[in-house]
């Protein structure tokens, strides 16, 4: 890719620590880097993808061989907090409108069988290319919406969960953090089908781990439909019925993480 022109620098966006319920880069995990083609990140391949020079995805064994692609307008990151012991009211926000870690513009998504990988379009001054990846087994929620009219993009939201156990002062803190990935596509973009085909893969694959117990509802979301759009200023919603916990979950042959804990759904 050309790097002509005026540079288009991404916007991060971090809130000081100390400001009530909000997450700096800090708190959470690394979901998100700039990273340099052919080199894997610190944080290894569990977290952050390796990109090759033409800035796609080197694959892995469980990627498949047929991925789909997409551009997404903007990419957002929102995290919300949610305390052991939090009122509704606390919920409510870090659910319904948790506050904005990470903004940027123009960028690709490679589903593939195992993942949704994130990949910046713009090359940056130092080579590098902001890419990240939501790996299936994290998946709580995927929602979509077409484009709306002004105030409403066409929309895909990620949703998913990590916990939280830091010793502090006054007092030991533990809870959960909601993430949001939010992809804003161009209006022409079908973007409740693609929603579906992000459930289909990510349920399949969820299927087949190991631990995770069958149910027919897992069976349907492998056969997961488009979603009837849903009214104006809403999201049509496919909910997973097992996940973990971000970061847990085995990644190909050679990961020696610990078995996941699996969340199951109440059906």
């Amino acid at each position: 890719m050309s790097n002509q022109g005026p540079e288009k620098t991404p916007i991060f966006i971090t809130f000081e620590k100390g400001s009530g319920l909000m997450v700096t880069h800090d708190d959470t995990e690394y979901l998100v880097a700039e990273v340099l083609p052919q080199e894997q990140h610190d944080l290894g391949r569990r977290m952050i993808p390796a990109i090759d020079d033409a800035g796609h995805p080197i694959m892995g064994s469980d990627d498949g061989a047929n991925p789909v692609r997409a551009t997404a307008r903007r990419f957002l990151r929102n995290v919300g907090v949610v305390p052991d012991g939090a009122s509704m009211q606390q919920l409510a926000e870090a659910i319904q409108a948790p506050p904005l870690l990470f903004a940027s513009s123009d960028y690709e998504l490679f589903i593939t069988d195992s993942r949704v990988v994130i990949v910046g379009r713009e090359v940056q001054r130092d080579g590098t290319r902001i890419v990240g990846q939501i790996r299936f087994p994290w998946i709580v929620s995927v929602k979509s919406r077409p484009k709306q009219g002004f105030w409403n993009d066409a929309e895909i939201v990620i949703q998913a969960m990590e916990p939280y156990d830091r010793d502090g002062f006054p007092k030991r803190e533990i809870g959960r953090f909601e993430h949001h990935f939010t992809f804003v596509f161009h209006k022409s973009v079908k973007t409740g089908d693609l929603a579906a085909a992000i459930v289909r893969r990510a349920s399949r694959y969820v299927a087949a781990q190991p631990g995770v117990p069958a149910s027919p509802e897992l069976e349907a979301l492998q056969h997961a439909q488009t979603l009837p759009d849903p009214r104006k200023g809403e999201y049509a919603e496919h909910w997973s019925m097992v996940f973990c916990d971000v970061p847990e979950g085995h990644f190909g042959t050679d990961d020696d993480a610990k078995d996941p804990t699996w969340h199951v759904a109440n059906t």
